[in-house]
């Protein structure tokens, strides 16, 4: 009987085909806790780009609130503290599920991306072409969103401390059209942005 390829395999398989050299850790941790708490599970592949870093991650305990997947691509960026925000593909729940919504006043943007900040609007980070291309990725491969956040993955050791812009999504992306799509149009929005961050 042929054992099967595990997501993480594949994973590798299809960032190898694309000539990406990557690093993949794969735990299954016992805690010495009560029965509900004992069990961690994380698996995550990271690859550094040429001008950024793709990662996915997924980490599953049996205690609530503990279970974390994402695949996304992250790259550091020089930006004043309070240059933060999170932006989304509108949809017409977010007026009830997203706190903190931004308008930047520009009608394009406005009308299809919504943008949520603690005080920072980027009104002159997004060009008609960038919301364009995730409005593309989006459609695909969903949900979607970009993160400008200081220290958002401290676990990389080249991101940590510093702020990071990057797009991602709460899935594990593993199949050759998603990471084609993602690794292609994907690294051009975040060389964009981080070029107009600058």
């Amino acid at each position: 009987m042929v054992d099967e390829k595990s997501s993480v395999d594949i994973l590798i398989d299809n960032l190898k085909k694309r000539g990406i050299d990557c690093e993949s850790n794969k735990t299954d941790r016992r805690f010495v806790l009560p029965s509900s708490e004992q069990l961690m599970k994380t698996k995550s592949v990271v690859a550094a780009l040429d001008s950024c870093f793709f990662i996915a991650h997924d980490s599953y305990a049996a205690k609530a609130q503990t279970t974390s997947t994402y695949t996304g691509l992250y790259t550091d960026v020089y930006a004043s503290a309070e240059v933060e925000c999170e932006i989304y593909k509108k949809e017409w729940a977010d007026i009830f599920f997203r706190s903190g919504k931004r308008k930047t006043g520009i009608k394009y943007i406005d009308n299809n991306l919504t943008i949520t900040s603690s005080g920072w609007t980027p009104k002159s980070i997004l060009s008609f072409d960038d919301v364009t291309l995730f409005l593309e990725l989006s459609k695909q491969i969903a949900p979607l969103k970009l993160v400008i956040q200081k220290d958002y993955l401290p676990e990389i050791g080249e991101l940590s401390g510093k702020t990071v812009v990057g797009i991602e999504t709460n899935s594990w992306l593993y199949e050759g059209k998603d990471l084609d799509l993602l690794l292609d149009k994907g690294v051009q929005l975040i060389r964009s942005l981080k070029k107009s961050l600058k």
